[in-house]
């Protein structure tokens, strides 16, 4: 089952949604923590550590992001997935 994850901001480096997809992998651990949860806990702790001023660097955050949420899902599942992060600026106002 695919879940849906998407980070947007409307300020570079200030988290304001995030959805996302998860494909491939289960539900939940074995303690039963919704991987979902794990994934967004790890996406917006990550964020959290850059700098602020680092932050405009979409580069930067995506691969910190991709690293971060692999690293999670292995540390739960045992299995290391693939990950793509898709890291887009929306214009103040959007």
């Amino acid at each position: 089952m695919s879940r849906q994850l998407l980070i947007a901001t409307t300020n570079p480096g200030k988290l304001r949604e995030i959805r996302g997809m998860l494909d491939g992998v289960p539900v939940a651990d074995a303690e039963g923590r919704a991987m979902a949860d794990i994934v967004l806990d790890t996406v917006e702790t990550t964020i959290d550590s850059i700098p602020q001023g680092r932050r405009r660097d979409k580069e930067l955050v995506r691969e910190a992001v991709r690293r971060a949420v692999r690293s999670a899902v292995e540390d739960a599942w045992g299995k290391r997935p693939a990950a793509k992060v898709l890291v887009t600026q929306l214009r103040q106002g959007s």
